[in-house]
């Protein structure tokens, strides 16, 4: 872990590098529970620092979808709200996946090879 320091507040402060991994679109809120984590072990508790960690870690993709977050952050809890947003839009995204396949089964278009030969 590297720490810089920081003085623009007259003294120095230490700050600890937080690691986050890749954004885990298919499971948001695990990923933010893992954030948490390196928050926390970082002694990270500015929600701008947060806010900047998370969006350092989206692909285009997942970028785009909270643009208006990123490009116009809000003045109050700018990381939960992206949170929020994250969590809400990837979940949501994920039970469309989920109703999609069982329509398509329940629609009779089963894998073929599953079905047994008359």
């Amino acid at each position: 872990m590297t720490e810089n320091p920081d003085s623009s507040q007259g003294g120095h402060i230490y700050r600890s590098m937080v690691r986050l991994p890749p954004f885990w679109p298919d499971r948001p809120g695990l990923w933010f529970a893992q954030a948490e984590v390196q928050y926390e072990l970082s002694s990270v508790t500015i929600e701008r620092t947060k806010f900047s960690y998370v969006i350092s870690q989206l692909e285009y993709r997942h970028a785009a979808e909270v643009e208006d977050i990123i490009m116009s952050p809000p003045a109050n809890d700018p990381y939960n709200t992206l949170q929020t947003e994250l969590v809400g839009l990837m979940s949501a995204s994920r039970d469309q996946r989920v109703r999609q396949l069982l329509t398509h089964e329940e629609m009779g278009f089963a894998n073929p090879r599953s079905s047994s030969a008359t």
